[in-house]
């Protein structure tokens, strides 16, 4: 090899080039490419994706107390329609879903998933999210309820 003239090595260079350029529009190579691609995406995305993702706080697994911040419009209403919104903010407050063991299309789906077809299944994640959407309408209610106690403290309603 030490006898070759640099025109020989240019060429034997030149033609590994051609053999790389060669290899690379080869389906393998550039399915390899992609996947390198996608994990270098996938690296470079997690951080921004894990930035997007709401705080601790926008879920809050136990009910916190609520602090009442009456406005200004409740604070010009009088005792007798303070009492009245409470009335009308009362029946709110109940629950009208059945516990998980006494809702019947709980057990039903459970039984279908297990016997006839899985995806039955999907019903017991609905009436979780109906029991969150409720157990939200609740709260709200009770929230807006204790501003309306605390007003009424505050006017001193309950004395005659």
């Amino acid at each position: 090899m030490s006898g070759r003239s640099p025109t020989n090595k240019s060429q034997i260079d030149a033609s590994t080039l051609n053999q790389e350029s060669a290899n690379n529009n080869h389906p393998e190579h550039s399915e390899g490419k992609n996947m390198s691609l996608k994990k270098h995406l996938k690296n470079a995305l997690l951080p921004a994706l894990v930035c997007l993702i709401p705080t601790a706080q926008a879920f809050d697994l136990y009910r916190q107390p609520h602090v009442p911040y009456p406005d200004q419009m409740d604070s010009a209403k009088s005792c007798i329609e303070l009492e009245q919104e409470m009335v009308a903010l009362q029946p709110r407050t109940y629950s009208y879903q059945p516990g998980f063991y006494e809702d019947p299309y709980t057990g039903a789906s459970v039984m279908v998933g297990t016997t006839i077809l899985w995806p039955a299944y999907a019903a017991l994640g609905y009436i979780g999210y109906v029991d969150y959407q409720e157990k939200g309408r609740i709260i709200s209610a009770e929230n807006r309820i204790q501003e309306l106690r605390y007003l009424k403290a505050q006017k001193r309603c309950f004395e005659s």
